[in-house]
C-alpha cells in the first residue's frame, strides 16, 4: 500500500488535465483553470496501471522538455514556446506584413 501511495503522490503533482481520460481527475480550462484529482478512484486501481500511467506521462514530458524553445515578441509581450511554433508564427507574420504592404501600394495606385 505504501508503494501505491508513493505513486499516487507523484501523479497528483501533475496537472489534473492528464487524468481526465482515465477518470482520475476533473479539469476545466479557460480564464480560470480549476481541477483536482480523485484520490479514491486511484486507490481502487491496480498499482501496475498507476505505474504505467506515470511512466507514459513522464515519457511525454521528457520529450517535450527536450524540444528547443524560442522567444517571440508580439505587441511588446514576450512569449516562450517551442521553436517550431515560433517559426510558424514568424512565417505568418512575414506573410501578413507582405500582404499588407501590397494592399497599401494597390490603394495608392488607384
Amino acid at each position: 500500500m505504501k508503494r501505491k501511495l508513493k505513486i499516487i503522490d507523484e501523479i497528483v503533482k501533475l496537472h489534473p488535465s492528464l487524468g481526465i481520460d482515465k477518470g482520475w481527475s476533473y479539469y476545466t480550462g479557460g480564464m480560470k483553470d480549476s481541477g483536482d484529482w480523485y484520490l479514491r478512484k486511484m486507490l481502487d486501481v491496480p498499482i501496475e496501471e498507476l505505474k504505467l500511467f506515470l511512466d507514459n506521462v513522464n515519457q511525454k514530458t521528457t520529450t517535450f522538455e527536450n524540444t528547443e524553445i524560442s522567444k517571440v515578441e508580439i505587441n511588446g509581450i514576450t512569449f516562450i514556446m517551442r521553436k517550431s511554433l515560433a517559426e510558424q508564427i514568424n512565417e505568418l507574420r512575414n506573410k501578413t506584413e507582405k500582404e499588407f504592404i501590397k494592399s497599401i501600394f494597390k490603394c495608392r495606385n488607384n
